[in-house]
């Protein structure tokens, strides 16, 4: 071996790992971690008791970013991926079809999980709960709406998403006007209410005891798809360098880990720039925000907090919390992405956090089960209980992925239902269609 191949290999072995990538791994690996918080934070909130309530608030509002909003941006990314790849390739054809055969999948899934929710609601919404926004149909919606941002250019997402942040305040307090809002708590939405344009307004765009709220998505996915579009393009070019060429590889390499950092960059500035304008201005919040409020200042012995009002940086499902989220995700997908893609190294417990993130969709469904268990314990009991069970569900999930290969998932009824289609398709819709006769073109 050469001096100038040996001086190569480190670039030419990161080029074959990243071209070899179905799907970027950092983003199943961040979706893991997710999914593990949030069936740890379902526990603690289905089994909290009054003794520790304001630490159940502050670690919910200080994790929060690794809910609806890694979601969304993730598969945000991976949708944006995918169009660009296919783009290049000059493969478009029936692609939107494709994605909503899947969001069609994940339409009836979201319903399923809003007719549970709908149940166990003491408000109840009637036939409205169809366009209940909860994190699997806003994912769905998401997916769908990142092919119009495709064929935007950035400034246009730019002016797009100035406009949504315009928008925002100026709808909000409109409807909150509309509603007779006293600033008292939870917005009471019935189906009876559902017959005034203002409550109306609010459950298809604001519901803040929603899990993610149309405006929060809108925002979420038009400010991945602009914060994110210099690295698909980056990503796509370098995965698109052929093996052999070493010195194209090399020179798109250092650009794309210019890239990456360049990311990192925009996630602090994001998260910065929230906090200086949403961080010192307190409000009480609306519906679950008002809980964790009043959470916060409950007299138990964890209790830190003594503000009548919270930062609007945590006031969930308000646009500074969106946009302060989007930053941190940004922050900890471009370390990640950089310590795995990049730099070639290992991640901590990689293998297993991104098994996890790959059945995410699923452990989100299944860990509802939890609510049932009719538990109210303290801290110390919580631990003792939460931290086996959610260990040992985490590792039920690992071992069904591995020695299952994940049948009977959802992720898998995903797989077989888009095969089914494939398959009807190529099977019937070909059905009455003359084969052009010998010597004709058949364009």
């Amino acid at each position: 071996m050469t001096e100038k191949s040996t001086k190569d290999m480190p670039n030419a072995r990161t080029g074959r790992a990243i071209s070899r990538l179905g799907r970027i791994n950092s983003l199943d690996y961040l979706r893991g971690i997710a999914i593990f918080n949030i069936t740890w934070g379902h526990m603690a909130l289905y089994w909290k008791d009054a003794s520790w309530l304001s630490l159940f608030a502050l670690s919910d509002m200080i994790l929060d970013w690794m809910g609806p909003c890694l979601f969304i941006a993730v598969t945000a990314i991976g949708t944006m991926i995918s169009i660009k790849q296919k783009q290049v390739q000059g493969k478009t054809e029936g692609m939107f079809k494709n994605a909503l055969r899947k969001s069609i999948y994940l339409f009836v899934v979201g319903e399923i999980l809003n007719i549970i929710i709908e149940a166990n609601n003491a408000n109840k919404v009637g036939i409205w709960h169809v366009l209940g926004m909860n994190m699997i149909t806003a994912i769905a919606f998401s997916q769908l709406i990142m092919f119009g941002l495709a064929k935007l250019r950035r400034n246009q997402k730019f002016a797009l998403l100035v406009g949504l942040l315009i928008l925002y305040p100026v709808l909000l307090v409109y409807v909150l006007a509309g509603v007779k809002y006293d600033y008292g708590g939870t917005i009471a939405v019935t189906a009876e209410s559902l017959t005034q344009l203002p409550y109306i307004i609010y459950y298809l765009m604001f519901h803040m005891d929603a899990m993610a709220p149309t405006f929060l998505w809108l925002i979420t996915s038009v400010l991945t798809s602009l914060v994110f579009g210099e690295f698909v393009d980056s990503y796509v070019k370098l995965t698109g360098t052929r093996e052999t060429d070493i010195a194209r590889f090399k020179v798109r390499m250092r650009e794309h880990a210019y890239v990456v950092s360049k990311l990192a960059n925009y996630g602090l500035i994001l998260a910065v720039f929230s906090f200086l304008f949403g961080g010192f201005i307190l409000a009480r919040g609306i519906g679950f925000s008002f809980d964790m409020n009043s959470y916060m200042n409950n007299p138990d012995v964890f209790r830190i907090y003594y503000l009548d009002g919270l930062p609007l940086v945590l006031v969930r499902n308000f646009v500074y919390c969106t946009v302060f989220n989007a930053g941190i995700f940004t922050l900890f997908f471009a370390f990640s992405y950089r310590r795995e893609c990049v730099q070639q190294k290992k991640l901590w417990l990689q293998a297993p956090l991104t098994t996890l993130g790959q059945f995410s969709f699923s452990m989100f469904i299944i860990g509802h089960i939890f609510m049932v268990i009719p538990l109210r314990v303290p801290y110390p009991v919580y631990l003792l209980i939460a931290l086996p069970l959610t260990f040992a569900y985490c590792a039920a999930i690992i071992i069904w992925a591995a020695k299952g290969k994940g049948i009977g998932t959802l992720e898998w009824g995903l797989t077989m239902y888009v095969r089914v289609l494939d398959y009807a398709s190529a099977r019937f819709g070909t059905r009455g269609k003359k084969s052009p006769a010998k010597g004709t073109d058949a364009a």
